[in-house]
């Protein structure tokens, strides 16, 4: 019913007309009903992307140990190119105490404390960035020779652990 009022006076009053064809309303779906769908739902993606996010982690995790491995490798690789290096330093070193003759303590003491061999030790050392420093040590725990210094002072290393290491173990 449909009541209009025209000029505050009159008051006039119209009825719908009733169709015989009538739509059916829609069942109403109860709120709660929703509610737990909502929430199945979001429960749904909450472990879908749970589910997800653990793969890219597990992923990930053997991704980086794989690159560890390659990694302590190529580490492994270049520390053994080193010591290659350092011992064909070391081997050329004896080859040139031997072609001098040194057999003996006072023998390598007059050979490996000259100018000559301490040029030497530096051109040897160029080559070799990993090393600071080369020494030529002898028997009695005194620096023959060193790339840090010319003159070669007088250094007692009897009491540091390479020397003893190395006396202990030739």
């Amino acid at each position: 019913m449909l009541v209009c009022y025209h000029n505050m006076q009159t008051r006039m009053s119209l009825t719908a007309p009733q169709s015989s064809l009538s739509v059916p309303l829609p069942p109403r779906i109860p709120v709660r009903a929703v509610y737990v769908v909502a929430a199945l739902l979001i429960a749904v993606l909450f472990l879908g992307a749970t589910t997800v996010l653990l793969k890219w982690r597990e992923d990930t995790l053997q991704a980086a140990e794989k690159d560890g491995g390659v990694t302590a490798l190529i580490l492994a690789e270049q520390a053994e190119r080193a010591m290659q290096g350092i011992d064909l330093v070391l081997t050329d070193i004896e080859r040139y105490a031997r072609t001098q003759g040194v057999s003996t303590t006072q023998q390598f003491d007059r050979v490996m404390s000259t100018r000559d061999v301490n040029e030497m030790l530096r051109h040897r050392m160029v080559g070799l960035p990993q090393v600071h420093g080369l020494a030529a040590i002898s028997l009695d725990g005194y620096i023959a020779n060193s790339t840090q210094y010319w003159p070669i002072p007088s250094i007692d290393v009897r009491d540091q652990s390479y020397y003893q290491t190395m006396m202990a173990d030739p």
